[in-house]
């Protein structure tokens, strides 16, 4: 098990999948308009682009492995037989239509209410499901695994100065909602735009944006990515970083995905990297669950020293500016004037 997940279902998320269900289909393929097969229902798993048509997968996608979209009561659907060849299924329902057994690409509006309400309630957006089956949709399995707001998140352009408070004293654009997704905002829109948003603080450290732990780990499975400690606040960095100048002995320890030299026996250097691992070897996972902080709490007490340790003689800096440093006191103290001694009576 992964975090409370199958290892197989931890294989849901090929790189092609988010191009899958976001894709539009069923729209008049441009170049083959006049044709009867004009429809754009097919998606090409290697080229990851829009729709096509019938005729447009003979001649630019002839041996791709290619899926065909059908539809159900206006929703997008695929047979059961096409993709469980290239993607495990497992905990989403399914349903027969047309003697075929076939499952929803994405999310549906909630049917009205007719009887006995079901017991069986999709994880992530609670429609009510036929089987004990755990998602509604191959969207709603994604979601699970990797939160819609994750890749938001690390694109996102942060410590610009707020265009609406740029006179203010902490305008800095810092946060994030993970309601909106939207771009980073200051101190001041987050009273006014997203009062009762989950927000989350973007840090800095050698002008490198990161995070706290005991604010993302309340919202994501951070397990497999190295921790620092930098102002005594344990931190973990959004993205890639260039790799540091080498300096004696190398690190046995590497990021999975870059290569960058780790203090500890991590799998990744940022949440970043563990996205990209996600994708491209789906054997981990963003799963919230309660061992969330299972490789942080194994960690010896000795190796935590050690991050510290290096960190302040190394990479640590202040979180926005550094401080400057001591002024230069000179150890020798300096001869007191003589004073003559009290007389006596």
């Amino acid at each position: 098990m992964f975090c409370g997940v199958s290892k197989q279902e931890a294989m849901l998320v090929p790189s092609w999948l988010e191009s899958l269900l976001s894709s539009d289909f069923f729209s008049v393929c441009s170049s083959h308009k006049d044709s009867p097969r004009s429809e754009c229902n097919m998606f090409c798993l290697d080229c990851q682009d829009d729709a096509f048509c019938f005729y447009c997968r003979s001649t630019r996608h002839k041996d791709h492995p290619v899926i065909q979209i059908r539809r159900s009561s206006y929703h997008d659907v695929v047979r059961v037989t096409e993709i469980e060849k290239v993607l495990d299924i497992s905990g989403v329902q399914t349903y027969v239509i047309n003697s075929a057994r076939v499952l929803f690409l994405n999310e549906r509006p909630q049917p009205k209410t007719t009887g006995k309400a079901s017991s069986h309630l999709c994880e992530i957006c609670r429609r009510s499901l036929l089987d004990p089956f755990r998602f509604c949709s191959l969207g709603c399995k994604e979601a699970m695994l990797v939160p819609s707001w994750l890749e938001s998140l690390l694109s996102s352009d942060f410590f610009s100065v707020c265009s609406s408070h740029k006179d203010s004293p902490r305008s800095e654009c810092n946060m994030f909602c993970l309601d909106c997704q939207d771009d980073a905002f200051c101190f001041y829109c987050r009273s006014t735009r997203h009062k009762d948003h989950p927000v989350i603080q973007i840090r800095r450290s050698s002008y490198h944006d990161v995070v706290r732990v005991t604010e993302i780990e309340k919202v994501l499975d951070i397990s497999g990515v190295q921790t620092y400690v930098i102002n005594s606040a344990r931190v973990l960095f959004l993205n890639e970083r260039p790799q540091p100048k080498t300096t004696g002995k190398a690190s046995s320890h590497l990021c999975e995905i870059c290569r960058r030299s780790l203090l500890d026996p991590f799998r990744f250097c940022s949440l970043g990297c563990k996205l990209v691992g996600i994708k491209r070897n789906g054997d981990a996972s963003f799963i919230l669950s309660t061992k969330n902080d299972e490789i942080t709490e194994r960690m010896p007490r000795r190796l935590a020293a050690k991050a510290e340790e290096e960190l302040r003689e190394g990479i640590q800096q202040e979180m926005y500016q550094s401080m400057p440093p001591p002024p230069h006191s000179n150890s020798r103290r300096r001869k007191g004037i003589p004073q003559r001694a009290p007389l006596g009576p």
